[in-house]
């Protein structure tokens, strides 16, 4: 990734409080915002192409059922018109804002690919041929984090944790291959900042997830958070701009 500032605010879905989630409208008012991120997910459709969308399956107008990895790209598109690709994003944000790019790849659930290696594959491939180095690729599959470093290893992964999740062991996982651990925002907040300081020793940023209250995110920045998502990127950048004036930004490489 490019040099950054921290503490960052990272658009949850884009400015999903206000617009709807995953797309290109979403995404470019949270731009407008003045987020340092935007985070979006990524599903694989039936014909290898990426949809970002959160969940497998979505009703259409006409109360059916479908899932994602069931249909092509352009399928979807005809039933959810405003379903964006991954590479439609890329192209549209490049240049303007850095993305965590979230890969859905989760046991139980439609098109799910034990290791995630070919969707790591693809979602690498449309970063370089987009051109998109300002990013990182997270998910909760740490197979699928695995099978992006293998791809490449240049590109910075972040395994995120549910609430119920062992930060300590979590912690220990990521240790030399990923640069992000995202924790749930509750887990955070009881781990306090003896954790993050110890995520800071092993060299790796804490970002959580997702917090609009700005009382909230006030304290997670308080903790030493690096990164909090929140579905309300104004009140999130006002939060981040008045810790920065206050505490001072960090630049880092």
């Amino acid at each position: 990734m490019n040099d950054r500032v921290w503490p960052a605010i990272v658009a949850h879905r884009g400015a999903s409080a206000r617009h709807p989630e995953n797309t290109l409208r979403a995404f470019e008012a949270a731009v407008e915002a003045g987020v340092d991120f935007v985070e979006l997910d990524v599903r694989r459709c039936l014909d290898g192409a990426l949809a970002v969308a959160h969940d497998p399956t979505f009703e259409s107008d006409g109360g059916a059922s479908f899932a994602i990895s069931e249909l092509t790209l352009a399928e979807l598109k005809r039933l959810r018109p405003q379903t964006p690709s991954l590479d439609e994003v890329l192209e549209r944000l490049r240049g303007r804002v850095a993305l965590e790019v979230e890969i859905k790849n989760v046991r139980g659930e439609p098109g799910y690919e034990p290791g995630g290696a070919t969707v790591a594959h693809d979602v690498v491939a449309a970063m370089s041929r987009q051109a998109f180095a300002d990013a990182f690729v997270a998910s909760f599959d740490g197979a699928c984090l695995d099978a992006v470093k293998d791809c490449d290893p240049q590109i910075a992964t972040g395994l995120l944790l549910e609430s119920s999740g062992d930060l300590a062991l979590a912690l220990e996982a990521v240790a030399g291959r990923d640069a992000f651990l995202l924790p749930e925002a509750g887990a955070l907040g009881a781990a306090g900042r003896a954790f993050v300081e110890q995520a800071h020793a092993r060299g790796i940023r804490v970002c959580t997830w997702e917090v609009d209250d700005p009382a909230a995110i006030e304290r997670l920045f308080e903790l030493g958070a690096d990164a909090v998502e929140t579905n309300d990127p104004a009140v999130g950048v006002a939060v981040r701009d008045r810790v920065r004036a206050r505490d001072g930004a960090t630049w880092v490489t």
